[in-house]
């Protein structure tokens, strides 16, 4: 399985472009045929296994989770490719080289590996927030145009204290970056410190998007709950 395109590189360039911005993107350095794959696979995954989430986040000042979720659980039993890919030397070399850290899958039990998040109908939103790990390398699957909403909005370089009501500090005196991507478009964000969000949709649209994370050794010292996946994912 061909995962990477054959473009060169500059590894230099997107690292500084991720640690000023938080969010860049590598769409272009995959292979057209693993993008296809993962669109056709992902898209079939979220129809059958879809489950509904309204929720409101007291860990980020209850910002909204209105949307549709799948969990690492049942990706795994619905799917081989996407934890091959997950799971590739390729992708995972890949990675290493734009951060310049030693970055790996995070632990299975967490349930973060990789999830689906969709919205489906006006008004839904996947609200702000900070990831548990330090890296997300997100893929989307489908995607309304930028009228409808559903794009994704990133505040880089912004402290996450959990169980601390600073969310709405941080919109407040930063400027929001606004995000426009499309359908089979893969982005990497330094999602710990990059307070993001998706925006509502205004219509009956659909969004679906892979959401992977990966860790730093930090992570993996770390003392994490996850409580948040959990109560998004049902794990």
């Amino acid at each position: 399985m061909k995962i990477l395109s054959d473009i060169c590189i500059d590894y230099l360039s997107l690292r500084k472009n991720i640690d000023e911005n938080g969010v860049i993107n590598l769409t272009n350095y995959f292979s057209k045929s693993i993008l296809s794959l993962l669109q056709n696979e992902i898209v079939e995954i979220f129809t059958k296994n879809k489950k509904r989430r309204d929720i409101y986040m007291r860990e980020t000042d209850n910002t909204p989770r209105k949307m549709y979720t799948v969990s690492q659980k049942a990706i795994y039993e619905s799917s081989d490719l996407i934890p091959a890919f997950y799971s590739s030397k390729d992708l995972n070399l890949l990675l290493n080289k734009i951060t310049g850290k030693d970055i790996s899958p995070v632990p299975v039990e967490s349930g973060e590996r990789f999830v689906i998040n969709g919205l489906e109908n006006a008004k839904d939103t996947h609200g702000w927030h900070w990831d548990d790990y330090t890296y997300a390398l997100v893929f989307i699957a489908k995607a309304p145009s930028v009228e409808f909403g559903g794009y994704l909005e990133a505040i880089p370089n912004t402290l996450n204290e959990k169980n601390e009501s600073n969310a709405f500090t941080a919109i407040n005196n930063n400027k929001i970056d606004r995000h426009f991507y499309s359908e089979k478009n893969i982005y990497f964000m330094k999602s710990d410190t990059t307070l993001h969000r998706v925006t509502p949709i205004n219509n009956e649209n659909l969004r679906v998007s892979l959401a992977m994370a990966w860790a730093t050794d930090k992570d993996l010292r770390l003392d994490l709950d996850h409580m948040t996946i959990k109560n998004l994912y049902g794990i």
